[in-house]
């Protein structure tokens, strides 16, 4: 939750729907327990239809959906917002280094 409160602040309006990356693992429901707290709507709209190790596989960058600004979040409370990704492998890159140094 508090990553999506801080994509608010840096967008100016509110989040009103999550969608999941994709299914299987932890992905959907960690999306959906964000929904419900948060009381949004959760999209099924699942990016793939299947479990996928980058994010540059999904449809949406093939039909050239940004997915940038991308938050991410640490276990400590640290947050890094991948503003702009000019190669589509950077914002998987910058995430392995949150989640390895973050805990």
């Amino acid at each position: 939750m508090r990553v999506t409160r801080y994509m608010e602040q840096l967008l100016g309006r509110p989040i009103d729907a999550v969608v999941p990356f994709e299914a299987g693992g932890l992905n959907s429901p960690i999306i959906l327990t964000l929904a419900a707290r948060m009381g949004i709507a959760a999209i099924d709209g699942d990016a793939l239809g299947r479990s996928a190790p980058e994010t540059q596989m999904t449809s949406w960058h093939s039909h050239g959906v940004e997915v940038t600004p991308m938050p991410l979040a640490d276990s400590y409370g640290k947050i890094v917002v991948v503003s702009k990704a000019v190669v589509p492998t950077y914002v998987d890159e910058i995430g392995r280094v949150v989640v390895t140094k973050g805990g």
